[in-house]
């Protein structure tokens, strides 16, 4: 099983990367989407852009809202339960991955700073 998370500059560079690997499908308006599923172990998860709240507003004051700032990047989550190897085209975009290893060649757990979506797959 492998797990990656990567972000794209745009929704548009996810859609082509995915697109080019065959993992998209093309719904009844004939508009492209990004596969979410398929019978042999694939997960796929648009996330979309991050937002972090940078100001809590006045709690009950609707003119002191809470402000949040989106961090300009398309994040997507891929998940493959019978690959064992990350897809190339996923390297070059990957945040991190279940395969990573630091210098000592231990296991990289997944961030749980902030600095990549919280999202995880059940």
């Amino acid at each position: 099983m492998i797990d990656v998370i990567s972000n794209y500059p745009t929704p548009a560079d996810a859609l082509a990367a995915f697109s080019a690997e065959g993992l998209t499908f093309t719904d009844k308006d004939d508009v492209e989407h990004i596969k979410t599923a398929d019978i042999d172990g694939l997960a796929i998860s648009e996330v979309g852009e991050r937002f972090t709240m940078t100001s809590p507003g006045t709690p009950g004051d609707p003119l002191d809202p809470p402000v949040y700032t989106g961090d300009g990047l398309h994040w997507v989550v891929y998940r493959h339960l019978a690959q064992d190897d990350i897809p190339n085209f996923l390297l070059t975009t990957a945040v991190w991955h279940s395969k990573m290893v630091d210098a000592g060649g231990l296991a990289v757990p997944r961030p749980t700073d902030g600095s990549i979506p919280p999202q995880f797959w059940l």
